[in-house]
């Protein structure tokens, strides 16, 4: 008698247990947790936005689990959704209120790396962040979902509706006006 190899649940799976098993969900919410932090945090401005917005999205997809159709896609893209949705909200909500995030103000000294290395690190970051705002909003989310979600151009054509083929012209494309983009403001600091 061979012994059988125990293989990971799919999430699928997991979803379909989730429904009346919490740990199910506790596993999803951990293989998930960093794709949905990093996309959101790719398109927010302040780390407490970002938290704040991953909480809704796996509090919404735990309330709302029967929603989930596997037929339909993924669970991850699923998810990614919900995130875009959330996301949405935000913007909306926070077009009518303004506030200065507790995040914008720096670490207490002493902390992170020396000063000129923080100062060329944080000018690298605003440089890409500012050619990232000379995408439109929809290269903006393709390349949030691709590069700070970590999903496949198959999953952003499944959140998205696009075809797989379009996904990979327009993550190409923006890449193109970044990298231009990027390279001419090195010009200019040189």
């Amino acid at each position: 008698m061979q012994p059988t190899c125990a293989r990971d649940p799919s999430d699928e799976d997991l979803a379909g247990r989730a429904r009346f098993d919490h740990t199910a969900f506790t596993e999803l919410y951990e293989r998930h947790f960093a794709g949905v932090y990093a996309y959101l945090r790719y398109r927010v401005d302040d780390r407490a936005s970002a938290d704040d917005l991953v909480a809704t999205v796996f509090t919404q997809a735990l309330d709302h689990l029967d929603a989930f159709a596997p037929d339909r896609g993924p669970f991850g893209a699923w998810l990614l959704g919900i995130a875009r949705n959330q996301l949405r909200d935000h913007r909306r909500r926070r077009a009518r209120w303004r506030w200065l995030p507790l995040d914008w103000i720096s670490d207490r000294p002493g902390h992170g790396p020396a000063p000129d290395a923080a100062l060329e690190l944080e000018q690298r970051r605003e440089a890409v962040l500012a050619a990232v705002s000379g995408l439109n909003e929809r290269e903006r989310d393709i390349i949030g979902l691709k590069f700070g979600a970590g999903s496949s151009n198959r999953e952003i054509a499944a959140i998205t509706g696009l075809s797989e083929s379009n996904i990979g012209v327009i993550v190409h494309r923006a890449l193109g006006r970044l990298r231009k983009e990027l390279n001419r403001e090195e010009g200019r600091h040189v």
